[in-house]
Protein backbone atom coordinates (compact mmCIF):
# COMPACT_ATOMS: atom_id res chain seq x y z
CA UNK A 1 0.00 0.00 0.00
CA UNK A 2 2.81 2.30 1.05
CA UNK A 3 4.76 1.66 -2.64
CA UNK A 4 1.57 2.25 -3.87
CA UNK A 5 1.12 5.39 -2.38
CA UNK A 6 4.42 7.08 -3.13
CA UNK A 7 3.80 5.89 -7.04
CA UNK A 8 1.10 8.32 -7.27
CA UNK A 9 2.59 10.84 -5.76
CA UNK A 10 5.27 10.62 -7.76
CA UNK A 11 2.74 10.54 -10.45
CA UNK A 12 1.02 13.59 -9.59
CA UNK A 13 4.14 15.84 -9.31
CA UNK A 14 5.13 14.73 -12.68
CA UNK A 15 1.94 15.66 -13.59
CA UNK A 16 1.93 18.93 -11.67
CA UNK A 17 5.77 19.89 -13.83
CA UNK A 18 4.22 18.98 -16.95
CA UNK A 19 1.33 21.09 -16.20
CA UNK A 20 3.36 24.27 -15.08
CA UNK A 21 5.97 23.54 -18.39
CA UNK A 22 2.63 23.78 -20.61
CA UNK A 23 1.46 27.32 -19.02
CA UNK A 24 5.28 28.48 -19.08
CA UNK A 25 5.07 27.73 -22.71
CA UNK A 26 1.61 29.11 -23.38
CA UNK A 27 1.94 32.25 -21.49
CA UNK A 28 5.17 33.27 -22.98
CA UNK A 29 3.63 34.28 -26.41
CA UNK A 30 1.60 36.66 -23.63
CA UNK A 31 4.70 38.08 -22.17
CA UNK A 32 5.63 38.86 -25.82
CA UNK A 33 2.27 40.91 -26.07
CA UNK A 34 2.94 42.81 -22.93
CA UNK A 35 6.34 44.52 -24.10
CA UNK A 36 6.08 48.40 -24.19
CA UNK A 37 7.88 50.05 -26.83
CA UNK A 38 7.51 53.15 -25.00
CA UNK A 39 9.95 51.55 -22.44
CA UNK A 40 13.52 51.59 -24.36
CA UNK A 41 15.41 55.06 -23.86
CA UNK A 42 15.94 55.13 -27.92
CA UNK A 43 14.93 58.89 -28.28
CA UNK A 44 13.77 58.53 -32.05
CA UNK A 45 12.42 55.50 -33.54
CA UNK A 46 9.68 54.57 -35.90
CA UNK A 47 7.85 51.29 -37.16
CA UNK A 48 6.65 50.98 -40.60
CA UNK A 49 4.29 48.43 -42.83
CA UNK A 50 6.64 47.92 -45.67
CA UNK A 51 3.85 46.83 -48.24
CA UNK A 52 1.19 49.47 -47.24
CA UNK A 53 3.73 52.38 -45.73
CA UNK A 54 1.22 52.78 -42.87
CA UNK A 55 3.22 54.02 -39.55
CA UNK A 56 2.61 51.30 -37.06
CA UNK A 57 4.39 53.20 -34.37
CA UNK A 58 6.93 56.22 -33.44
CA UNK A 59 8.52 57.98 -30.84
CA UNK A 60 9.57 61.70 -32.45
CA UNK A 61 9.33 59.91 -35.70
CA UNK A 62 9.15 63.22 -37.53
CA UNK A 63 11.95 65.06 -35.82
CA UNK A 64 15.10 65.59 -37.71
CA UNK A 65 18.18 64.02 -36.44
CA UNK A 66 21.75 62.72 -37.89
CA UNK A 67 21.01 59.10 -39.81
CA UNK A 68 24.95 58.48 -39.89
CA UNK A 69 26.11 55.66 -41.59
CA UNK A 70 22.24 54.43 -42.52
CA UNK A 71 22.63 57.41 -45.44
CA UNK A 72 24.05 54.69 -47.77
CA UNK A 73 20.46 53.16 -47.94
CA UNK A 74 20.22 55.82 -50.15
CA UNK A 75 23.94 55.58 -52.21
CA UNK A 76 23.39 52.18 -52.98
CA UNK A 77 19.73 52.14 -54.39
CA UNK A 78 21.20 55.28 -56.78
CA UNK A 79 24.32 53.18 -57.48
CA UNK A 80 21.86 50.35 -58.11
CA UNK A 81 19.83 52.61 -60.15
CA UNK A 82 22.38 54.48 -62.43
CA UNK A 83 24.97 51.46 -62.94
CA UNK A 84 24.08 49.37 -66.38
CA UNK A 85 26.84 46.65 -65.77
CA UNK A 86 27.48 46.31 -61.78
CA UNK A 87 30.72 43.44 -62.62
CA UNK A 88 31.78 46.53 -65.05
CA UNK A 89 35.71 46.96 -63.36
CA UNK A 90 36.77 50.64 -63.11
CA UNK A 91 39.86 52.56 -61.14
CA UNK A 92 38.92 54.04 -57.70
CA UNK A 93 38.98 57.76 -56.81
CA UNK A 94 39.94 59.88 -54.06
CA UNK A 95 38.71 58.12 -51.20
CA UNK A 96 38.32 58.83 -47.01
CA UNK A 97 40.06 56.14 -44.30
CA UNK A 98 37.83 58.08 -41.97
CA UNK A 99 35.69 55.46 -39.68
CA UNK A 100 34.19 52.24 -40.64
CA UNK A 101 36.13 51.26 -44.28
CA UNK A 102 36.73 47.80 -46.44
CA UNK A 103 40.24 49.12 -47.35
CA UNK A 104 40.16 50.15 -50.61
CA UNK A 105 42.59 52.34 -51.89
CA UNK A 106 42.65 55.38 -54.62
CA UNK A 107 43.43 53.77 -58.33
CA UNK A 108 42.62 50.46 -56.72
CA UNK A 109 40.06 48.44 -59.82
CA UNK A 110 37.08 47.08 -58.05
CA UNK A 111 33.49 46.33 -59.63
CA UNK A 112 30.46 48.35 -58.72
CA UNK A 113 28.93 45.27 -57.25
CA UNK A 114 31.98 44.85 -55.06
CA UNK A 115 32.12 48.37 -53.68
CA UNK A 116 28.27 48.18 -52.99
CA UNK A 117 29.20 44.83 -50.68
CA UNK A 118 31.64 46.96 -48.78
CA UNK A 119 29.46 49.85 -48.79
CA UNK A 120 26.48 47.88 -47.14
CA UNK A 121 28.13 45.16 -44.64
CA UNK A 122 31.14 46.81 -43.27
CA UNK A 123 29.38 50.37 -43.89
CA UNK A 124 32.65 51.23 -46.11
CA UNK A 125 33.00 55.13 -45.88
CA UNK A 126 35.76 54.71 -48.64
CA UNK A 127 33.42 52.19 -50.66
CA UNK A 128 31.14 55.73 -50.49
CA UNK A 129 33.29 58.19 -51.81
CA UNK A 130 34.50 55.20 -54.68
CA UNK A 131 31.12 55.32 -55.63
CA UNK A 132 30.57 59.13 -55.61
CA UNK A 133 33.35 59.62 -57.57
CA UNK A 134 32.42 57.22 -59.71
CA UNK A 135 29.20 58.32 -60.73
CA UNK A 136 29.21 62.03 -60.15
CA UNK A 137 32.54 63.29 -60.38
CA UNK A 138 32.92 64.37 -56.65
CA UNK A 139 31.25 64.25 -53.07
CA UNK A 140 29.02 67.49 -53.50
CA UNK A 141 27.84 66.76 -57.22
CA UNK A 142 27.16 63.04 -55.36
CA UNK A 143 24.89 64.89 -52.71
CA UNK A 144 22.90 66.77 -55.08
CA UNK A 145 22.09 63.59 -56.78
CA UNK A 146 20.78 62.09 -53.49
CA UNK A 147 18.62 65.27 -52.59
CA UNK A 148 16.93 65.30 -55.54
CA UNK A 149 16.10 61.20 -55.61
CA UNK A 150 14.85 61.98 -51.66
CA UNK A 151 12.67 64.75 -52.78
CA UNK A 152 11.09 62.14 -55.36
CA UNK A 153 10.81 59.44 -52.93
CA UNK A 154 9.21 61.80 -50.49
CA UNK A 155 11.72 62.61 -48.04
CA UNK A 156 10.54 66.17 -46.83
CA UNK A 157 12.87 66.69 -44.20
CA UNK A 158 16.12 65.48 -45.25
CA UNK A 159 18.95 67.07 -46.71
CA UNK A 160 22.42 64.92 -47.09
CA UNK A 161 25.95 66.44 -47.63
CA UNK A 162 27.79 63.31 -48.28
CA UNK A 163 27.65 59.45 -49.49
CA UNK A 164 28.61 57.81 -46.64
CA UNK A 165 26.79 59.82 -43.56
CA UNK A 166 30.39 61.07 -41.66
CA UNK A 167 28.83 63.77 -39.64
CA UNK A 168 27.81 67.07 -40.81
CA UNK A 169 25.54 69.59 -38.87
CA UNK A 170 23.57 70.15 -42.13
CA UNK A 171 23.23 66.27 -42.91
CA UNK A 172 19.99 65.63 -41.34
CA UNK A 173 16.39 63.18 -41.88
CA UNK A 174 14.32 61.94 -39.57
CA UNK A 175 12.88 58.30 -38.95
CA UNK A 176 10.10 58.79 -40.98
CA UNK A 177 12.37 59.59 -44.16
CA UNK A 178 14.70 56.36 -43.26
CA UNK A 179 11.67 54.72 -43.52
CA UNK A 180 10.00 55.61 -46.59
CA UNK A 181 13.82 55.23 -48.39
CA UNK A 182 14.15 51.95 -46.93
CA UNK A 183 11.11 50.61 -48.36
CA UNK A 184 11.44 52.29 -51.70
CA UNK A 185 14.97 50.68 -51.69
CA UNK A 186 13.53 47.31 -50.41
CA UNK A 187 11.55 47.33 -53.74
CA UNK A 188 14.80 46.23 -55.56
CA UNK A 189 16.09 42.80 -55.69
CA UNK A 190 19.51 43.28 -55.48
CA UNK A 191 19.77 45.56 -52.51
CA UNK A 192 17.34 43.05 -50.60
CA UNK A 193 20.31 40.10 -51.54
CA UNK A 194 23.02 42.32 -50.72
CA UNK A 195 21.34 43.62 -47.12
CA UNK A 196 20.37 40.04 -46.17
CA UNK A 197 23.93 38.24 -46.84
CA UNK A 198 25.95 37.55 -43.82
CA UNK A 199 29.51 37.40 -45.44
CA UNK A 200 30.39 37.89 -49.15
CA UNK A 201 34.48 38.09 -50.37
CA UNK A 202 34.76 40.11 -53.72
CA UNK A 203 36.66 39.27 -56.45
CA UNK A 204 40.60 39.93 -56.50
CA UNK A 205 41.49 43.50 -57.37
CA UNK A 206 44.24 44.96 -58.01
CA UNK A 207 45.62 45.54 -54.55
CA UNK A 208 44.09 42.77 -52.87
CA UNK A 209 44.82 39.24 -54.73
CA UNK A 210 42.61 37.33 -52.71
CA UNK A 211 39.43 39.98 -52.20
CA UNK A 212 37.68 41.29 -49.29
CA UNK A 213 36.30 38.97 -46.92
CA UNK A 214 33.13 41.32 -45.57
CA UNK A 215 31.10 40.20 -42.65
CA UNK A 216 27.33 42.05 -42.23
CA UNK A 217 27.83 44.57 -38.94
CA UNK A 218 23.99 44.23 -38.79
CA UNK A 219 23.84 41.75 -35.42
CA UNK A 220 19.89 40.55 -36.47
CA UNK A 221 21.98 39.19 -39.77
CA UNK A 222 25.29 37.75 -38.87
CA UNK A 223 27.75 37.57 -35.78
CA UNK A 224 30.79 38.64 -35.80
CA UNK A 225 34.11 36.78 -34.40
CA UNK A 226 33.89 37.29 -30.89
CA UNK A 227 30.37 38.89 -30.63
CA UNK A 228 26.96 37.43 -29.03
CA UNK A 229 24.85 35.84 -31.35
CA UNK A 230 21.52 37.94 -31.15
CA UNK A 231 20.45 37.01 -34.65
CA UNK A 232 17.00 37.57 -35.62
CA UNK A 233 15.26 34.45 -37.44
CA UNK A 234 13.12 36.69 -39.33
CA UNK A 235 15.83 39.71 -40.48
CA UNK A 236 15.76 40.65 -43.79
CA UNK A 237 17.91 43.77 -43.55
CA UNK A 238 19.12 46.44 -43.76
CA UNK A 239 21.92 48.91 -42.58
CA UNK A 240 23.89 50.02 -39.35
CA UNK A 241 25.23 53.58 -38.29
CA UNK A 242 27.26 54.96 -35.73
CA UNK A 243 28.67 58.54 -34.85
CA UNK A 244 29.62 60.14 -32.04
CA UNK A 245 26.93 62.79 -32.60
CA UNK A 246 24.24 60.59 -33.92
CA UNK A 247 24.72 57.15 -31.20
CA UNK A 248 23.92 53.85 -32.41
CA UNK A 249 21.54 53.60 -35.08
CA UNK A 250 20.16 50.87 -37.12
CA UNK A 251 17.52 50.48 -39.91
CA UNK A 252 16.61 46.77 -40.13
CA UNK A 253 13.61 45.21 -41.68
CA UNK A 254 11.59 41.63 -41.08
CA UNK A 255 9.58 39.41 -42.78
CA UNK A 256 7.22 36.72 -40.76
CA UNK A 257 3.47 35.49 -41.80
CA UNK A 258 3.93 37.48 -44.91
CA UNK A 259 3.88 40.77 -43.22
CA UNK A 260 6.61 43.14 -44.18
CA UNK A 261 8.02 45.54 -41.82
CA UNK A 262 10.69 48.30 -41.45
CA UNK A 263 11.78 49.48 -37.81
CA UNK A 264 14.31 53.08 -38.04
CA UNK A 265 15.76 53.30 -34.67
CA UNK A 266 17.96 56.82 -34.12
CA UNK A 267 20.39 58.47 -31.53
CA UNK A 268 20.49 55.22 -28.99
CA UNK A 269 23.62 57.42 -27.12
CA UNK A 270 26.88 55.25 -27.00
CA UNK A 271 27.87 56.30 -23.96
CA UNK A 272 24.48 55.56 -21.95
CA UNK A 273 23.70 52.06 -23.74
CA UNK A 274 26.26 49.07 -25.63
CA UNK A 275 26.47 48.75 -29.39
CA UNK A 276 23.94 45.63 -28.93
CA UNK A 277 21.35 47.70 -27.02
CA UNK A 278 19.25 48.91 -30.52
CA UNK A 279 19.56 45.02 -31.91
CA UNK A 280 17.89 43.48 -28.78
CA UNK A 281 15.26 45.92 -28.90
CA UNK A 282 14.92 45.70 -32.96
CA UNK A 283 13.89 41.88 -31.83
CA UNK A 284 11.49 43.01 -29.21
CA UNK A 285 9.56 45.39 -31.11
CA UNK A 286 9.39 43.29 -34.23
CA UNK A 287 8.22 40.37 -31.90
CA UNK A 288 5.55 43.15 -29.96
CA UNK A 289 3.93 44.28 -33.88
CA UNK A 290 4.02 40.61 -35.26
CA UNK A 291 1.56 39.80 -31.80
CA UNK A 292 -0.51 42.90 -31.90
CA UNK A 293 -0.72 43.88 -35.62
CA UNK A 294 -4.25 43.44 -37.24
CA UNK A 295 -5.61 44.05 -40.54
CA UNK A 296 -9.00 45.09 -41.20
CA UNK A 297 -10.94 46.34 -44.16
CA UNK A 298 -11.14 50.22 -44.46
CA UNK A 299 -14.80 50.00 -45.16
CA UNK A 300 -15.23 48.22 -41.87
CA UNK A 301 -13.56 51.83 -40.13
CA UNK A 302 -16.31 53.99 -40.39
CA UNK A 303 -14.25 56.34 -42.50
CA UNK A 304 -16.10 59.56 -44.53
CA UNK A 305 -16.35 58.09 -48.18
CA UNK A 306 -18.57 60.94 -49.62
CA UNK A 307 -17.19 64.75 -50.62
CA UNK A 308 -18.39 67.39 -52.15
CA UNK A 309 -16.92 69.18 -55.10
CA UNK A 310 -17.75 72.86 -57.35
CA UNK A 311 -17.48 72.18 -60.36
CA UNK A 312 -16.64 75.37 -63.00
CA UNK A 313 -18.07 75.87 -66.13
CA UNK A 314 -21.14 73.74 -65.62
CA UNK A 315 -24.21 73.21 -67.49
CA UNK A 316 -26.58 75.88 -66.82
CA UNK A 317 -29.11 73.58 -67.18
CA UNK A 318 -27.16 70.46 -64.53
CA UNK A 319 -29.11 69.21 -62.57
CA UNK A 320 -27.27 69.88 -59.35
CA UNK A 321 -26.56 72.73 -60.35
CA UNK A 322 -22.18 72.10 -60.43
CA UNK A 323 -22.20 70.63 -57.41
CA UNK A 324 -20.59 66.98 -57.49
CA UNK A 325 -20.66 64.44 -55.45
CA UNK A 326 -17.41 62.49 -55.17
CA UNK A 327 -16.43 58.60 -53.71
CA UNK A 328 -13.97 56.99 -52.17
CA UNK A 329 -14.25 53.28 -52.80
CA UNK A 330 -12.94 51.11 -49.89
CA UNK A 331 -14.57 48.14 -50.15
CA UNK A 332 -11.16 46.47 -51.86
CA UNK A 333 -8.65 48.12 -49.33
CA UNK A 334 -7.35 47.28 -46.36
CA UNK A 335 -5.45 48.46 -43.36
CA UNK A 336 -2.42 47.04 -40.99
CA UNK A 337 -2.53 48.84 -37.50
CA UNK A 338 -1.89 48.12 -34.32
CA UNK A 339 -4.97 45.92 -32.94
CA UNK A 340 -5.91 49.18 -30.37
CA UNK A 341 -5.64 51.48 -32.80
CA UNK A 342 -7.99 49.74 -35.11
CA UNK A 343 -10.59 49.47 -32.40
CA UNK A 344 -10.00 53.39 -31.80
CA UNK A 345 -10.94 54.19 -35.33
CA UNK A 346 -13.96 52.05 -35.35
CA UNK A 347 -15.21 53.40 -31.93
CA UNK A 348 -14.28 57.28 -33.20
CA UNK A 349 -13.75 57.57 -36.70
CA UNK A 350 -12.91 61.39 -36.26
CA UNK A 351 -10.51 60.28 -34.61
CA UNK A 352 -8.97 59.86 -38.54
CA UNK A 353 -7.38 63.11 -40.18
CA UNK A 354 -9.32 63.42 -43.75
CA UNK A 355 -7.22 65.33 -46.43
CA UNK A 356 -8.40 65.96 -49.97
CA UNK A 357 -6.16 66.18 -52.55
CA UNK A 358 -6.15 67.36 -56.14
CA UNK A 359 -9.72 68.61 -56.32
CA UNK A 360 -10.24 71.97 -55.89
CA UNK A 361 -10.08 72.99 -59.65
CA UNK A 362 -12.27 70.41 -60.86
CA UNK A 363 -13.89 71.72 -64.36
CA UNK A 364 -17.01 70.07 -66.52
CA UNK A 365 -16.79 68.60 -68.90
CA UNK A 366 -16.34 65.54 -66.03
CA UNK A 367 -17.97 61.80 -66.70
CA UNK A 368 -18.97 59.26 -64.18
CA UNK A 369 -16.22 56.94 -62.61
CA UNK A 370 -13.65 59.87 -63.84
CA UNK A 371 -10.84 60.18 -61.15
CA UNK A 372 -11.45 63.72 -59.44
CA UNK A 373 -8.69 63.48 -56.75
CA UNK A 374 -7.47 61.52 -53.52
CA UNK A 375 -8.11 61.07 -50.05
CA UNK A 376 -5.67 60.32 -47.56
CA UNK A 377 -6.41 59.01 -44.03
CA UNK A 378 -3.88 59.86 -41.41
CA UNK A 379 -3.87 58.74 -37.80
CA UNK A 380 -1.83 60.44 -34.77
CA UNK A 381 -0.16 62.15 -37.40
CA UNK A 382 0.76 59.58 -39.76
CA UNK A 383 -0.82 58.95 -43.62
CA UNK A 384 -2.31 55.18 -43.35
CA UNK A 385 -4.79 54.95 -46.59
CA UNK A 386 -4.79 56.74 -49.78
CA UNK A 387 -7.77 56.11 -52.35
CA UNK A 388 -9.04 57.98 -55.30
CA UNK A 389 -12.22 60.00 -55.74
CA UNK A 390 -14.46 58.92 -58.28
CA UNK A 391 -17.12 60.94 -59.65
CA UNK A 392 -20.50 59.70 -59.37
CA UNK A 393 -22.47 61.57 -62.58
CA UNK A 394 -22.25 63.06 -65.47
CA UNK A 395 -21.84 67.05 -65.37
CA UNK A 396 -22.07 68.49 -68.99
CA UNK A 397 -20.23 72.11 -69.69
CA UNK A 398 -21.28 75.46 -70.34
CA UNK A 399 -21.05 74.29 -74.41
CA UNK A 400 -23.97 71.99 -73.69
CA UNK A 401 -26.71 74.90 -73.92
CA UNK A 402 -26.41 75.28 -77.80
CA UNK A 403 -27.20 71.54 -77.89
CA UNK A 404 -31.12 71.21 -79.16
CA UNK A 405 -34.01 71.07 -81.91
CA UNK A 406 -32.11 72.41 -85.72
CA UNK A 407 -32.14 75.87 -85.84
CA UNK A 408 -33.96 75.50 -88.89
CA UNK A 409 -36.69 73.88 -87.04
CA UNK A 410 -36.87 76.23 -84.40
CA UNK A 411 -37.22 78.98 -87.17
CA UNK A 412 -39.72 77.07 -89.34
CA UNK A 413 -41.62 76.43 -86.00
CA UNK A 414 -41.56 80.34 -84.94
CA UNK A 415 -42.65 81.13 -88.43
CA UNK A 416 -45.77 79.09 -88.24
CA UNK A 417 -46.51 80.33 -84.70
CA UNK A 418 -45.88 83.69 -85.79
CA UNK A 419 -48.50 83.54 -88.62
CA UNK A 420 -51.19 81.69 -86.73
CA UNK A 421 -50.83 84.97 -84.18
CA UNK A 422 -51.23 87.52 -87.42
CA UNK A 423 -54.14 86.01 -88.93
CA UNK A 424 -55.87 85.90 -85.01
CA UNK A 425 -55.27 89.56 -84.81
CA UNK A 426 -56.23 90.49 -88.18
CA UNK A 427 -59.64 88.47 -87.39
CA UNK A 428 -59.77 90.38 -84.08
CA UNK A 429 -59.29 93.97 -85.27
CA UNK A 430 -62.26 93.64 -88.13
CA UNK A 431 -64.61 92.41 -85.32
CA UNK A 432 -63.75 95.66 -83.35
CA UNK A 433 -64.09 97.50 -86.53
CA UNK A 434 -67.81 95.96 -86.67
CA UNK A 435 -68.25 96.49 -83.62
CA UNK A 436 -67.63 100.16 -83.84
CA UNK A 437 -69.39 100.46 -86.63
CA UNK A 438 -72.40 99.05 -85.73
CA UNK A 439 -72.44 101.03 -82.12
CA UNK A 440 -71.88 104.11 -84.29
CA UNK A 441 -74.90 103.41 -86.27
CA UNK A 442 -76.87 102.81 -83.70
CA UNK A 443 -75.57 106.35 -81.99
CA UNK A 444 -76.07 108.14 -85.00
CA UNK A 445 -80.28 107.10 -85.00
CA UNK A 446 -80.74 107.87 -81.42
CA UNK A 447 -79.25 111.08 -81.68
CA UNK A 448 -81.82 111.52 -84.95
CA UNK A 449 -85.22 110.70 -83.30
CA UNK A 450 -83.65 113.09 -80.08
CA UNK A 451 -83.59 116.19 -82.77
CA UNK A 452 -86.76 115.02 -84.34
CA UNK A 453 -88.34 115.45 -80.90
CA UNK A 454 -86.85 118.82 -80.19
CA UNK A 455 -88.19 119.94 -83.45
CA UNK A 456 -91.64 118.85 -82.76
CA UNK A 457 -91.78 120.54 -79.39
CA UNK A 458 -90.60 124.07 -80.58
CA UNK A 459 -93.30 124.55 -83.31
CA UNK A 460 -96.04 123.60 -80.70
CA UNK A 461 -94.88 126.26 -78.63
CA UNK A 462 -95.21 128.75 -80.70
CA UNK A 463 -98.33 127.97 -81.81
Amino acid sequence: MCERKIRVKRRSILYLVFCVVILFMAFTPLSRAEFDPESISTPYFLLMDADTGTVIYHKQGDTQFYPASTTKILTCIIALEKTTDLDETFSVGPVTDRGSCMGIREGEKLSMRDLLYGLMLVSGNDAADAIAHKLAGGRSEFAAIMNEKAAEIGMTKSHFMNANGLHNEEHVSTAYDMALLARYAMQNETFRKIVSTEQYTTSPTSKKSNGYTLTNSNRLIATGNGKANIEYEYATGIKTGNTIQSGYCLVASATKNDRNLILVILGDNEYEVASEYRFKNAKSIFEWAFEKLETASAADLGMQTQFTVQVSDASLSDAGSGMLSIVADLSTSSVSMLSDDIAAIKADPSLVTVTIQDADSVKAPVKQGDVIGTVVYSYKGFTFLTADLVASRDVADLATQTTGPEPTLEIIDNEEKSGSWLLVWILLAVLIIVVVLIIMLIMSKKSGRIRARRRGYYVTRKR
